[in-house]
Parts: C-alpha cells; structure tokens; sequence
C-alpha cells in the first residue's frame, strides 16, 4: 500500500483506539470504508492503528537516552515498541528517555502528571 494512502487511512481509524473500540470493530470500519480497502489493505491498517510508529530514527543522543523518573498518564490507547505491552487511557506509563516522552506527549498519547 502507498504509505501516503496508508498514512491518511491511519489518521482516519487512530481515533477508534482512544475510544476504546474492539479490534473487530475497528477491522470492520475500516473494510466498510468507501475506499474499498482490500483484505491486505485492511489489514496493514489495522497493523498501522493498533501499533503507531513511535518516530524512533535509532539516533544515540546521550542528552536524551538519561532515564526519566516523571509519572505520566496514557491518553490514548498504544502498544509500547520496547516491551509490546499495550497501554489504555489512565494507565501510568514511564520511558526510558526524555527525547521518547517528548515524543508521546507531541503526538498525544500520553500527558504529564
């Protein structure tokens, strides 16, 4: 899939995460899009939502990879890409590095405090 397509379909069905809808519901909107998504494509969506990319360019700042003891909330429904855990609204979460905090917090997914 185009990762143009793909990135829009994506801002599209993310929002279904936060809500707290099921992996079925979210395949099924997706399917019954006026797109006409293909199984595959479905698919690659589906893969795209419930596990967005995290920005991680694999770039070694020591300024940044320091370990970050502040509390912060999820806000949105995500699976962390170093422990695969997945994390729902109100849960406690806590990174590695203040440059990957920074990151969750500019995209939305979790808040200070």
């Amino acid at each position: 899939m185009h990762q143009g397509k793909l990135k829009a379909a994506v801002k599209k069905f993310q929002p279904m995460v936060g809500e707290g809808k099921s992996e079925a519901e979210i395949r099924e909107a997706i399917a019954a899009d006026d797109k006409g998504y293909s199984d595959d494509e479905v698919n690659e969506i589906y893969s795209s939502v419930a596990t967005p990319d995290t920005g991680d360019d694999g770039s070694d700042e020591e300024e940044t990879d320091k370990p970050v003891k502040a509390k912060h909330t999820v806000v949105m429904m995500f699976r962390d890409k170093n422990s695969d855990k997945v994390y729902r609204p109100g849960d406690a979460f806590n990174a590695g590095s203040k440059e990957r905090l920074n990151f969750l917090i500019d995209k939305g997914i979790i808040k200070k405090g």
